[in-house]
């Protein structure tokens, strides 16, 4: 019986789809994440030919996430005391009017490094405040049985978007040039913008007295102390992000440098993250039920890490591909189930906060890209840098398998 074609197989998969509101959340990511990684395939491409210098493109990527640590936590308490669906709605507008601004100025000739970081990093602002706001939302629009199945098509609207975000991005860098790809970006952010305006306020349910955003912000940290695992589980979500974000800033170095490709070449390894990480979610999506959650988390960093290893050193675009294929998959994975642990054990007046201080995990990872750049540029080029990424990935899951026995045990 082959239960990849069954109807059953698929409803199971897809059951989070179901709900109206979750379905328009979906949606509204899927389109705004579309849009966003068709402008990091064109921005990076485009500063890597402005510069010639890897370091540069990896600062940009640096510079472009750096806004969503440092603004983390704050997003997070904003997340539990305003509408979570208006913060949506403001964030993505918000970034469709700064890629209309960065088209605006490629198209007049007027473009410098500068204006790229300064637009980058707002761009980034806005972002922060989408992010806790969106996970925050999903256990309040499905039931708990479909948690993990929501979760998972949620973090894979990020990754599988990529699966035509990055080609068109490398096909318009190609024929058409740079502005286009800003442009599309813009378009995308505004119909999810108004995607969103169709579903309920969604206020954060508060328990106890109205305190003040100083007294929340002790209340969210004394709460994860407080809560072992789940503060050891906000702290593993280290792992993915460092990975993910480490080797992006490369790939225009990879593709022109060690696989002496094209812009189309480079949109199709952009691409392959998001095949794997499509592939990872029909996977979890059509398990209602997972066992050994613990495990599955350090092996699939594990395998994570060996795949960036590979594809430091490959030398064909077909394997390379094929490594970046298993990294998505493995991130969108280790999210995945990181994610459905938290969410399931936290109350829902803490959710903002606490998908906060996992942001704030990131405060680390962009470290890698500067790092991944750093090496690229001066100790042995863009696959020593993937190397050591890659690495690192793997060595991390490999001590502390070792040193947190209670985390090994998680169902």
């Amino acid at each position: 019986m082959n239960i990849f074609g069954s109807s059953a197989f698929w409803k199971q998969t897809f059951v989070s789809l179901g709900y109206r509101d979750f379905r328009l959340v979906w949606s509204a990511s899927m389109i705004h994440h579309l849009g966003e990684w068709m402008e990091m395939a064109g921005l990076l491409w485009f500063v890597q030919e402005m510069t010639g210098s890897t370091f540069l493109t990896s600062l940009m990527f640096f510079l472009r996430v750096v806004p969503m640590v440092v603004l983390s936590i704050p997003a997070g308490l904003i997340a539990d005391r305003m509408s979570r669906r208006n913060l949506m709605i403001y964030s993505k507008g918000g970034t469709a009017l700064l890629s209309v601004a960065l088209a605006v100025l490629t198209l007049t000739g007027w473009v410098e490094y500068w204006h790229l970081v300064v637009i980058s990093v707002l761009g980034s602002a806005a972002t922060s405040i989408n992010m806790p706001s969106r996970q925050a939302v999903i256990p309040n629009i499905v039931k708990r049985e479909h948690l993990m199945n929501a979760i998972s098509l949620d973090s894979s609207s990020m990754m599988s978007s990529r699966l035509i975000g990055a080609p068109l991005a490398g096909l318009l860098l190609a024929h058409t040039g740079v502005t286009y790809v800003f442009g599309l970006r813009a378009v995308s952010g505004l119909i999810a913008a108004a995607l969103l305006i169709k579903i309920p306020r969604f206020d954060p349910v508060r328990n106890g007295p109205k305190s003040s955003p100083v007294e929340d912000l002790k209340m969210g940290w004394q709460y994860l102390k407080r809560e072992t695992i789940v503060f050891a589980l906000v702290g593993l979500f280290f792992l993915p992000m460092f990975s993910n974000l480490s080797y992006m800033g490369l790939l225009p170095a990879f593709a022109t440098q060690v696989l002496q490709a094209g812009a189309w070449e480079y949109g199709l390894l952009q691409m392959a993250p998001g095949v794997g990480s499509a592939l990872s979610l029909v996977s979890l999506a059509a398990v209602s039920q997972m066992r050994h959650k613990g495990y599955f988390l350090f092996s699939s960093a594990i395998v994570m890490g060996l795949a960036m290893i590979i594809f430091a050193y490959s030398r064909w675009l077909p394997l390379s591909m094929a490594m970046l294929m298993l990294v998505g998959g493995m991130n969108n994975a280790f999210m995945t189930v990181d994610s459905t642990l938290v969410q399931g054990m936290i109350p829902d007046d803490m959710r903002g906060r606490v998908m906060g201080w996992r942001e704030m995990v990131r405060v680390f990872s962009p470290m890698g890209s500067l790092m991944a750049g750093v090496i690229a540029d001066t100790a042995g080029g863009p696959p020593m840098g993937a190397a050591v990424v890659g690495a690192v990935t793997m060595v991390i899951p490999l001590v502390l398998i070792f040193l947190m026995p209670r985390m090994r045990r998680l169902d």
